[in-house]
């Protein structure tokens, strides 16, 4: 059946800030719970594949999402910072999007397999 509004918002409730612990060495594997889905088509405008998603924090308050589209470019998505879906949900359409696709033109994306961000920019494997 269907879930209720009442079961979705206590699946889907944010999490409370944690009290202060000292060093952890072992942190038992949770799971994500899935609160919302969304189709590419409704992100990105198209039926596309994506191959990878990253996230980061820029700064305290801002994260940004990316997305990498098989035969495609990389999409940049801006997490929302404020209101109801504040942290978990991303500004549509993408903000940005990186280079393109061709695997003959050396400037674009042939077929992307990974994306990673590092605090200074992020990386893109690439075929």
């Amino acid at each position: 059946g269907e879930e209720s509004l009442t079961e979705l918002l206590a699946r889907c409730k944010p999490a409370r800030r944690p009290g202060e612990y000292g060093p952890i060495n072992n942190m038992e594997p949770s799971q994500i719970r899935p609160c919302t889905s969304i189709s590419a088509f409704d992100m990105l405008g198209e039926n596309v594949e994506v191959t990878d998603i990253a996230t980061i924090s820029v700064t305290a308050s801002a994260e940004v999402v990316l997305l990498a589209q098989r035969r495609g470019p990389v999409y940049q998505l801006d997490v929302l910072t404020e209101g109801d879906r504040a942290h978990w949900d991303v500004l549509v359409p993408p903000s940005r999007t990186l280079r393109g696709h061709s695997c003959l033109n050396p400037t674009m994306f042939c077929d992307v397999s990974c994306v990673a961000l590092v605090s200074t920019g992020f990386w893109v494997v690439d075929r």
